[in-house]
Protein backbone atom coordinates (compact mmCIF):
# COMPACT_ATOMS: atom_id res chain seq x y z
CA UNK A 1 0.00 0.00 0.00
CA UNK A 2 1.96 3.44 -0.98
CA UNK A 3 2.05 6.07 1.48
CA UNK A 4 2.69 10.10 1.25
CA UNK A 5 3.86 12.68 3.39
CA UNK A 6 5.23 16.40 3.40
CA UNK A 7 8.90 17.25 3.52
CA UNK A 8 9.37 20.83 5.02
CA UNK A 9 12.25 22.94 3.64
CA UNK A 10 13.05 25.82 5.85
CA UNK A 11 9.56 25.86 6.54
CA UNK A 12 8.29 23.92 9.28
CA UNK A 13 9.11 21.30 11.55
CA UNK A 14 10.30 18.27 9.08
CA UNK A 15 9.41 15.02 9.61
CA UNK A 16 10.54 13.36 6.44
CA UNK A 17 13.06 11.39 8.19
CA UNK A 18 10.16 9.66 10.93
CA UNK A 19 8.00 8.72 7.54
CA UNK A 20 10.66 7.15 5.86
CA UNK A 21 11.30 5.39 8.95
CA UNK A 22 7.84 4.12 9.66
CA UNK A 23 7.40 3.55 5.20
CA UNK A 24 10.14 0.92 5.21
CA UNK A 25 8.98 -0.77 8.19
CA UNK A 26 5.73 -1.50 6.52
CA UNK A 27 6.93 -1.90 3.11
CA UNK A 28 5.06 0.86 2.22
CA UNK A 29 6.59 2.81 -1.24
CA UNK A 30 6.57 6.47 0.44
CA UNK A 31 6.12 9.58 -1.89
CA UNK A 32 7.29 12.97 -0.43
CA UNK A 33 6.21 16.60 -1.50
CA UNK A 34 8.53 18.85 -0.68
CA UNK A 35 7.89 22.12 -0.20
CA UNK A 36 9.36 25.30 1.34
CA UNK A 37 7.99 29.27 1.87
CA UNK A 38 7.56 30.19 -0.94
CA UNK A 39 5.70 27.28 -2.59
CA UNK A 40 3.42 27.29 0.28
CA UNK A 41 2.68 31.08 -0.33
CA UNK A 42 1.84 30.27 -4.31
CA UNK A 43 -0.33 27.49 -3.18
CA UNK A 44 -2.28 30.01 -1.24
CA UNK A 45 -4.77 31.48 -3.93
CA UNK A 46 -5.43 27.80 -4.98
CA UNK A 47 -6.15 26.73 -0.94
CA UNK A 48 -8.70 29.93 -0.56
CA UNK A 49 -10.32 29.20 -3.54
CA UNK A 50 -10.67 25.44 -2.46
CA UNK A 51 -11.83 25.89 1.18
CA UNK A 52 -14.30 28.98 -0.03
CA UNK A 53 -12.91 30.88 3.43
CA UNK A 54 -9.99 32.30 4.99
CA UNK A 55 -7.65 29.37 6.26
CA UNK A 56 -5.26 30.68 9.00
CA UNK A 57 -3.11 27.19 8.99
CA UNK A 58 -0.34 27.47 6.40
CA UNK A 59 0.03 23.67 6.36
CA UNK A 60 -3.14 23.47 4.42
CA UNK A 61 -1.00 24.56 1.43
CA UNK A 62 1.00 21.59 1.66
CA UNK A 63 -1.76 18.83 2.00
CA UNK A 64 -3.45 20.70 -0.99
CA UNK A 65 -0.18 20.06 -2.93
CA UNK A 66 -0.32 16.15 -1.45
CA UNK A 67 -4.06 15.51 -2.63
CA UNK A 68 -2.88 16.52 -6.26
CA UNK A 69 0.06 14.45 -6.05
CA UNK A 70 -2.18 11.30 -4.90
CA UNK A 71 -4.38 11.94 -7.90
CA UNK A 72 -1.21 12.27 -10.50
CA UNK A 73 -0.54 8.77 -9.03
CA UNK A 74 -3.88 7.45 -10.29
CA UNK A 75 -5.35 7.26 -6.84
CA UNK A 76 -8.82 8.22 -6.51
CA UNK A 77 -8.86 7.46 -2.30
CA UNK A 78 -6.62 7.94 0.77
CA UNK A 79 -7.05 6.97 4.34
CA UNK A 80 -5.73 9.47 7.13
CA UNK A 81 -5.29 9.94 10.66
CA UNK A 82 -7.95 12.91 11.36
CA UNK A 83 -9.93 12.38 14.38
CA UNK A 84 -7.02 10.00 16.64
CA UNK A 85 -6.26 12.83 18.49
CA UNK A 86 -9.97 14.46 19.12
CA UNK A 87 -10.79 10.88 20.25
CA UNK A 88 -7.80 10.28 22.56
CA UNK A 89 -6.46 13.34 23.21
CA UNK A 90 -3.34 14.13 21.02
CA UNK A 91 -3.50 17.31 21.35
CA UNK A 92 -0.95 19.36 24.02
CA UNK A 93 -3.47 21.39 25.11
CA UNK A 94 -4.99 18.38 26.65
CA UNK A 95 -2.19 18.20 29.08
CA UNK A 96 -1.79 22.00 30.19
CA UNK A 97 -5.49 21.64 31.00
CA UNK A 98 -4.03 20.61 34.93
CA UNK A 99 -1.86 24.25 34.43
CA UNK A 100 -4.41 26.00 33.38
CA UNK A 101 -7.20 25.02 36.05
CA UNK A 102 -4.35 25.99 38.37
CA UNK A 103 -4.41 29.18 37.34
CA UNK A 104 -7.92 30.17 36.54
CA UNK A 105 -9.00 28.71 39.88
CA UNK A 106 -6.94 31.13 41.85
CA UNK A 107 -8.83 33.73 43.59
CA UNK A 108 -8.45 36.95 44.51
CA UNK A 109 -4.79 39.22 43.32
CA UNK A 110 -3.13 36.46 42.14
CA UNK A 111 -4.97 35.07 39.75
CA UNK A 112 -6.22 38.43 38.72
CA UNK A 113 -1.87 39.01 38.32
CA UNK A 114 -1.48 35.63 36.39
CA UNK A 115 -3.89 36.76 34.01
CA UNK A 116 -2.39 39.78 33.52
CA UNK A 117 0.80 38.26 32.66
CA UNK A 118 -0.89 35.88 30.38
CA UNK A 119 -1.95 38.78 28.02
CA UNK A 120 0.98 40.72 28.00
CA UNK A 121 2.78 37.95 27.17
CA UNK A 122 1.14 37.85 23.43
CA UNK A 123 0.26 41.81 23.15
CA UNK A 124 -3.35 41.23 25.10
CA UNK A 125 -5.39 44.21 26.92
CA UNK A 126 -6.09 43.11 30.42
CA UNK A 127 -9.30 44.94 29.93
CA UNK A 128 -10.92 43.51 27.31
CA UNK A 129 -10.02 40.05 29.26
CA UNK A 130 -12.88 37.68 27.66
CA UNK A 131 -15.79 36.70 29.25
CA UNK A 132 -15.61 33.26 31.21
CA UNK A 133 -18.77 32.28 29.70
CA UNK A 134 -17.96 28.65 28.80
CA UNK A 135 -18.06 26.70 25.56
CA UNK A 136 -21.24 24.41 25.76
CA UNK A 137 -21.15 24.07 29.56
CA UNK A 138 -17.79 23.67 30.23
CA UNK A 139 -14.17 25.38 30.32
CA UNK A 140 -12.89 23.73 27.62
CA UNK A 141 -9.25 22.72 27.68
CA UNK A 142 -9.00 24.94 24.07
CA UNK A 143 -10.77 27.75 25.37
CA UNK A 144 -7.67 29.50 27.13
CA UNK A 145 -5.76 29.22 23.63
CA UNK A 146 -8.55 30.33 21.50
CA UNK A 147 -9.05 33.44 24.14
CA UNK A 148 -5.41 34.46 24.70
CA UNK A 149 -4.70 34.67 20.84
CA UNK A 150 -8.32 36.38 20.39
CA UNK A 151 -6.19 39.42 22.77
CA UNK A 152 -4.35 39.98 19.26
CA UNK A 153 -7.32 41.67 17.71
CA UNK A 154 -5.99 44.81 19.64
CA UNK A 155 -3.04 44.69 17.20
CA UNK A 156 -5.41 44.62 13.96
CA UNK A 157 -8.99 45.48 13.92
CA UNK A 158 -9.92 48.67 12.00
CA UNK A 159 -12.10 51.26 14.36
CA UNK A 160 -14.95 49.90 12.40
CA UNK A 161 -14.70 46.70 12.79
CA UNK A 162 -14.04 47.29 16.85
CA UNK A 163 -17.26 49.26 16.79
CA UNK A 164 -19.91 46.01 15.05
CA UNK A 165 -17.46 43.49 17.20
CA UNK A 166 -15.83 44.69 20.57
CA UNK A 167 -18.64 43.66 22.47
CA UNK A 168 -19.41 40.17 20.33
CA UNK A 169 -18.61 36.87 21.67
CA UNK A 170 -18.27 34.37 19.06
CA UNK A 171 -18.86 31.43 21.39
CA UNK A 172 -22.39 32.80 21.57
CA UNK A 173 -22.64 31.95 18.02
CA UNK A 174 -21.69 28.08 18.45
CA UNK A 175 -24.22 25.57 19.15
CA UNK A 176 -21.94 23.07 21.35
CA UNK A 177 -24.68 22.42 24.48
CA UNK A 178 -25.22 18.52 25.38
CA UNK A 179 -27.51 17.88 28.08
CA UNK A 180 -25.35 15.35 29.45
CA UNK A 181 -21.98 17.08 29.31
CA UNK A 182 -21.84 18.18 32.84
CA UNK A 183 -21.76 14.87 34.08
CA UNK A 184 -18.63 14.27 32.15
CA UNK A 185 -14.65 13.78 33.08
CA UNK A 186 -13.13 17.03 32.19
CA UNK A 187 -11.19 15.44 29.65
CA UNK A 188 -13.95 14.69 28.19
CA UNK A 189 -16.02 17.24 27.64
CA UNK A 190 -12.72 19.03 25.63
CA UNK A 191 -12.59 16.09 23.78
CA UNK A 192 -16.19 16.65 22.30
CA UNK A 193 -15.39 20.68 21.97
CA UNK A 194 -12.68 19.37 19.68
CA UNK A 195 -15.08 17.10 18.51
CA UNK A 196 -17.85 20.06 17.52
CA UNK A 197 -15.73 23.10 16.69
CA UNK A 198 -11.99 22.51 15.49
CA UNK A 199 -12.63 18.87 13.63
CA UNK A 200 -15.24 20.04 11.25
CA UNK A 201 -13.88 24.12 11.11
CA UNK A 202 -10.21 23.02 10.11
CA UNK A 203 -9.15 20.23 9.89
CA UNK A 204 -12.01 18.62 7.44
CA UNK A 205 -12.64 22.07 6.09
CA UNK A 206 -8.90 23.49 5.72
CA UNK A 207 -6.61 19.80 6.03
CA UNK A 208 -9.52 17.65 4.68
CA UNK A 209 -12.62 17.49 2.38
CA UNK A 210 -12.45 20.64 0.48
CA UNK A 211 -8.87 20.40 -0.45
CA UNK A 212 -8.63 16.73 -1.10
CA UNK A 213 -11.79 17.50 -3.79
CA UNK A 214 -9.92 20.19 -5.39
CA UNK A 215 -7.85 17.42 -6.73
CA UNK A 216 -11.00 14.37 -6.80
CA UNK A 217 -9.41 13.11 -4.13
CA UNK A 218 -11.74 11.23 -1.62
CA UNK A 219 -10.22 11.37 1.88
CA UNK A 220 -11.60 8.56 4.14
CA UNK A 221 -11.01 8.91 7.82
CA UNK A 222 -10.78 5.79 9.82
CA UNK A 223 -10.78 7.10 13.44
CA UNK A 224 -13.79 8.90 12.78
CA UNK A 225 -15.74 5.71 12.53
CA UNK A 226 -18.82 5.65 14.44
CA UNK A 227 -17.88 2.46 16.23
CA UNK A 228 -14.36 4.07 17.03
CA UNK A 229 -15.68 6.98 18.25
CA UNK A 230 -18.18 5.44 19.90
CA UNK A 231 -15.94 3.39 21.59
CA UNK A 232 -13.15 6.01 22.01
CA UNK A 233 -16.46 7.77 24.44
CA UNK A 234 -17.02 4.57 26.42
CA UNK A 235 -13.52 4.12 27.73
CA UNK A 236 -11.49 5.95 31.05
CA UNK A 237 -9.92 8.73 30.27
CA UNK A 238 -6.59 7.67 32.03
CA UNK A 239 -6.44 5.41 28.40
CA UNK A 240 -6.39 8.49 26.41
CA UNK A 241 -4.23 10.73 27.96
CA UNK A 242 -1.80 8.49 31.38
CA UNK A 243 -0.16 11.17 32.87
CA UNK A 244 2.04 13.07 29.88
CA UNK A 245 1.46 10.21 27.36
CA UNK A 246 -1.35 11.37 24.77
CA UNK A 247 -3.17 8.16 23.32
CA UNK A 248 -1.62 5.79 25.41
CA UNK A 249 -4.10 3.33 24.05
CA UNK A 250 -3.02 3.77 20.33
CA UNK A 251 0.33 3.35 21.17
CA UNK A 252 -0.37 -0.02 22.98
CA UNK A 253 -2.07 -1.09 19.98
CA UNK A 254 0.82 0.42 17.82
CA UNK A 255 3.51 -1.46 19.26
CA UNK A 256 1.74 -4.88 18.26
CA UNK A 257 3.19 -3.89 14.76
CA UNK A 258 5.30 -1.23 15.04
CA UNK A 259 9.08 -0.55 17.02
CA UNK A 260 9.16 0.80 20.19
CA UNK A 261 10.47 4.05 18.88
CA UNK A 262 7.67 4.77 16.50
CA UNK A 263 4.98 3.37 18.70
CA UNK A 264 6.05 5.69 21.54
CA UNK A 265 7.47 9.02 19.47
CA UNK A 266 6.23 12.34 20.98
CA UNK A 267 3.67 13.70 19.12
CA UNK A 268 4.52 16.84 17.28
CA UNK A 269 2.09 18.89 14.95
CA UNK A 270 2.05 19.28 11.71
CA UNK A 271 2.80 22.61 11.00
CA UNK A 272 4.36 25.32 8.58
CA UNK A 273 6.04 28.64 9.06
CA UNK A 274 2.88 30.88 9.47
CA UNK A 275 3.65 34.78 9.02
CA UNK A 276 7.00 34.19 7.61
CA UNK A 277 5.51 32.39 4.42
CA UNK A 278 4.06 35.67 3.20
CA UNK A 279 6.26 38.59 4.83
CA UNK A 280 10.06 36.88 4.20
CA UNK A 281 12.26 37.97 1.08
CA UNK A 282 10.86 36.37 -1.80
CA UNK A 283 7.51 36.68 -1.23
CA UNK A 284 4.61 36.81 -4.03
CA UNK A 285 4.11 40.57 -5.33
CA UNK A 286 0.63 39.96 -4.11
CA UNK A 287 0.79 39.78 -1.04
CA UNK A 288 2.47 43.29 -0.29
CA UNK A 289 -0.84 44.07 -2.77
CA UNK A 290 -2.68 42.94 -0.02
CA UNK A 291 -1.73 44.40 2.83
CA UNK A 292 -0.83 48.20 1.23
CA UNK A 293 -3.19 50.78 2.92
CA UNK A 294 -5.11 50.73 -0.03
CA UNK A 295 -6.25 47.82 -0.19
CA UNK A 296 -6.58 47.50 4.13
CA UNK A 297 -8.71 50.61 3.76
CA UNK A 298 -10.93 49.19 0.60
CA UNK A 299 -11.98 46.25 2.93
CA UNK A 300 -11.64 47.97 6.10
CA UNK A 301 -11.34 45.00 8.27
CA UNK A 302 -7.70 46.03 8.99
CA UNK A 303 -5.80 48.73 10.55
CA UNK A 304 -3.33 49.59 7.76
CA UNK A 305 -1.24 51.76 11.03
CA UNK A 306 -1.85 49.08 13.11
CA UNK A 307 -0.77 46.20 10.66
CA UNK A 308 2.86 48.03 9.68
CA UNK A 309 3.81 47.98 13.24
CA UNK A 310 2.96 44.69 13.73
CA UNK A 311 4.46 43.18 10.75
CA UNK A 312 7.42 44.81 11.48
CA UNK A 313 7.62 43.79 14.88
CA UNK A 314 7.20 39.57 13.47
CA UNK A 315 9.96 40.21 11.44
CA UNK A 316 12.40 41.66 14.09
CA UNK A 317 11.13 39.64 17.15
CA UNK A 318 13.35 36.44 18.59
CA UNK A 319 11.54 33.38 17.99
CA UNK A 320 9.99 31.37 19.94
CA UNK A 321 8.03 33.51 22.48
CA UNK A 322 4.40 33.60 23.44
CA UNK A 323 4.34 37.01 21.54
CA UNK A 324 5.10 35.69 18.40
CA UNK A 325 2.89 33.07 17.80
CA UNK A 326 0.03 35.65 18.42
CA UNK A 327 1.61 37.91 15.71
CA UNK A 328 2.16 34.67 13.78
CA UNK A 329 -1.34 33.62 13.49
CA UNK A 330 -2.79 37.36 13.38
CA UNK A 331 -0.92 38.23 10.60
CA UNK A 332 -1.22 35.23 8.95
CA UNK A 333 -5.13 35.65 9.38
CA UNK A 334 -5.13 39.02 7.79
CA UNK A 335 -3.30 37.72 4.72
CA UNK A 336 -6.00 34.88 3.92
CA UNK A 337 -8.51 36.73 4.98
CA UNK A 338 -7.60 39.86 2.36
CA UNK A 339 -7.63 37.40 -0.13
CA UNK A 340 -10.81 35.76 0.25
CA UNK A 341 -12.38 39.28 -0.15
CA UNK A 342 -10.21 39.75 -3.31
CA UNK A 343 -10.85 36.10 -4.28
CA UNK A 344 -15.06 36.23 -3.75
CA UNK A 345 -15.72 39.56 -3.11
CA UNK A 346 -15.32 41.79 -5.94
CA UNK A 347 -11.37 41.40 -6.61
CA UNK A 348 -9.45 44.90 -6.96
CA UNK A 349 -7.00 44.26 -4.09
CA UNK A 350 -3.96 42.81 -5.97
CA UNK A 351 -3.25 41.10 -9.59
CA UNK A 352 -4.36 37.50 -9.02
CA UNK A 353 -7.68 36.44 -10.78
CA UNK A 354 -10.82 36.32 -8.60
CA UNK A 355 -13.61 33.95 -8.69
CA UNK A 356 -16.30 33.28 -11.12
CA UNK A 357 -18.92 30.66 -11.30
CA UNK A 358 -18.42 28.28 -14.24
CA UNK A 359 -20.33 28.51 -17.17
CA UNK A 360 -22.89 25.52 -16.78
CA UNK A 361 -22.47 22.66 -19.26
CA UNK A 362 -25.02 21.51 -21.47
CA UNK A 363 -26.39 18.58 -22.56
CA UNK A 364 -27.49 17.37 -26.19
CA UNK A 365 -31.11 18.57 -25.91
CA UNK A 366 -29.36 22.37 -24.97
CA UNK A 367 -30.10 22.24 -21.42
CA UNK A 368 -27.89 22.46 -18.58
CA UNK A 369 -26.77 19.46 -17.04
CA UNK A 370 -26.95 20.90 -13.59
CA UNK A 371 -30.23 19.64 -11.76
CA UNK A 372 -29.75 23.15 -10.05
CA UNK A 373 -29.82 25.00 -13.24
CA UNK A 374 -33.00 22.67 -14.35
CA UNK A 375 -34.57 23.52 -11.47
CA UNK A 376 -34.64 27.64 -12.03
Amino acid sequence: VPSFTIGLDNAGPDERTQAAEAARVLGSPLTVVTMNQRTIADAYPELIQAAEAPVMDTSCACLLKLAAAVNEQGYKVTLTGEGADEALAGYVWFKMQKIRNAIFRRPGPVGAFLRRRMLRSVGGDSAIWPSTTPIGGTRAAQQELYDILGQTRSLLYSGSMWDQLSDHSAYDDLDTSNPGMQRWHPLNQSLYVGYKLMLPGLLLFGKGDRIAMNSSVEARYPFLDDDVVNFCASIAPEYKLRGMTDKWLLRQVAARTLPAQIANRPKTMFRASLAKTFLDKGRPAWVDQLLSPESLRATAYFDPELLAASRHERMTRPRITARQLGLDMHLTSVVATQLWHHTFIGGGLCDLPTWSAPEPALTSNGRSDNPLAWAV
